[in-house]
C-alpha cells in the first residue's frame, strides 16, 4: 500500500539509539473510507532497554504526530504471541479487534 506522510521517531540516550517507531498515513484506505487512516508501520526497542517505558513513549509520540496530521483512525498489527507489543499498544489506547491464523504450504 502506498504510504503518504511517513515519519520516524528515534529514542536516544547519550547518542545511542534505544528504539524507533515509523508511522504513516495510508492513502488508499484514507480514500476508501473518506477520512485519514494512519498506521504504525514499525516499532522496535533494543532488548536491553525493554521495560523502561521506551516503547509506549515512542507510540505516544507517533500518535501525536498522526493527530497533528488530522488522522482519525490508527491501526497496528503484531503477532498474537507478542505480549510485550500488545501491552505497549494497549498503554496508548489500542484494543485488539481481530486475531487471525495464517496458513502456509511449501510447493
Amino acid at each position: 500500500r502506498k504510504e503518504t506522510g511517513i515519519n520516524l521517531f528515534v529514542a536516544e540516550e547519550k547518542g545511542k539509539v534505544l528504539g524507533y517507531i515509523v508511522v504513516g498515513i495510508d492513502s488508499y484506505l484514507s480514500k476508501l473510507y473518506g477520512f485519514k487512516w494512519g498506521r504504525i508501520i514499525s516499532l522496535a526497542v533494543d532488548p536491553p532497554y525493554h521495560g523502561r517505558g521506551i516503547g509506549p513513549l515512542l507510540v505516544s509520540e507517533g500518535l501525536k504526530w498522526l493527530k497533528k496530521k488530522n488522522v482519525k483512525y490508527v491501526e497496528v498489527g503484531t503477532d498474537q504471541n507478542n505480549i510485550a507489543a500488545i501491552r505497549t499498544y494497549e498503554k496508548n489506547g489500542f484494543r485488539v479487534i481481530y486475531s487471525g491464523i495464517t496458513l502456509s504450504q511449501w510447493l
